[in-house]
């Protein structure tokens, strides 16, 4: 029987001493948690306040603690990993990042921010390359315009449509059902019509619309039109030849930047000609 106890007095003994330890220890952790919350240092008050509320998890001073400063210490993270970022130290604040989002898992920003920086990490390692055979891309649509152009329309499928909308937005849902891109004369005012377009082919379907919106269209190249006014100008000369310049600089646009455009439009003018419509 006195075997029995010793084992069982050893035993409360123990707990005698490590229960009181454990609450001073807490206790004390969470003391320093509240000293480095009132210096504002976030970080230090999150351990502190961790510390003390897995000594004492049922303690509700503890936890409230704890819960309350998670959103400060992430927001500290975030706060440090976006200077990290913007200095170009992209490892470092993805770290400061994960660290947040461990911190507090609720944290959206936190993640926002590690999926960003993430992204600008495998962009560095893995950089665009430039497309090549650009200006060749350009010269070949330079002069496939020089000449007759025929209209391939990507898709074959016949064309329906039951639309009163603006011209230029039938155009362009046309135009995005075939497969091809829509250029716009910057003088031609839309106007709102309404069309109905039953299983028709793509060239019918531009048909019935110019007929209905008193416009003419045109194939710059395999899959680009342009769309002007029809209106009596041409019958004397001053139509659609006028509008060369206009749609050498729209397709230069289409395939290049802005900063390219303004010295490209000059040499396009010169190799690009439109045969009278």
């Amino acid at each position: 029987m006195r075997r029995l106890l010793r084992p069982a007095a050893l035993l409360l003994v123990v707990l005698a001493i490590t229960l009181p330890a454990a609450a001073d220890k807490a206790h004390t952790m969470y003391n320093k948690g509240r000293d480095a919350e009132e210096r504002q240092d976030y970080e230090k008050a999150f351990d502190f306040y961790q510390q003390a509320f897995s000594l004492k998890p049922k303690d509700l001073r503890y936890r409230t603690a704890y819960e309350h400063i998670k959103y400060l210490a992430a927001a500290s993270h975030v706060h440090r990993g976006q200077l990290l970022r913007e200095s170009g130290k992209l490892d470092e604040a993805l770290v400061e990042f994960q660290t947040a989002a461990l911190v507090d898992p609720s944290s959206f920003i936190a993640q926002q921010e590690v999926r960003k920086t993430q992204d600008m990490i495998n962009q560095a390692a893995n950089p665009p390359q430039p497309m090549a055979g650009t200006p060749n891309l350009l010269k070949k649509i330079l002069q496939e315009a020089q000449g007759p152009v025929e209209l391939e329309s990507i898709s074959n499928v016949p064309i329906t449509l039951k639309l009163t909308e603006d011209t230029k937005v039938i155009y362009e849902t046309v135009g995005k059902l075939a497969g091809i891109n829509v250029l716009f004369d910057p003088d031609y005012t839309a106007r709102k019509i309404r069309i109905e377009l039953n299983g028709v082919t793509l060239e019918e379907a531009l048909g019935i619309i110019a007929l209905e919106s008193k416009t003419f269209w045109r194939p710059v190249t395999r899959n680009t039109i342009f769309i002007a006014q029809d209106n009596p100008r041409q019958a004397q000369g001053t139509g659609p030849e006028r509008y060369q310049d206009v749609l050498s600089f729209e397709l230069v646009a289409s395939h290049r930047s802005a900063g390219h455009r303004e010295r490209h439009t000059h040499a396009a003018v010169g190799l690009y000609r439109l045969e009278r419509m």
